[in-house]
């Protein structure tokens, strides 16, 4: 909401997509893992390799 009241809207459309992309790794997550339990350590290992593979679409100014 910032990044819109502050007139950039390509920041505000990339950070709109952040949640979903969250959301959805750790459904998957969910489904990967069931009740298997990790370390803190593993698990942050296993979130920053979700987080490594997810994309956020750039939309370049031209087209907004």
């Amino acid at each position: 909401e910032r990044f819109q009241r502050e007139g950039n809207q390509v920041l505000a459309k990339e950070y709109h997509q952040i949640y979903p992309i969250v959301m959805d790794l750790l459904d998957k997550l969910v489904d990967l893992l069931g009740d298997q339990k990790l370390t803190v350590r593993e698990y942050r290992e296993v979130l920053e390799a979700g987080f490594a593979e997810a994309r956020v679409r750039s939309i370049s100014p031209a087209t907004t």
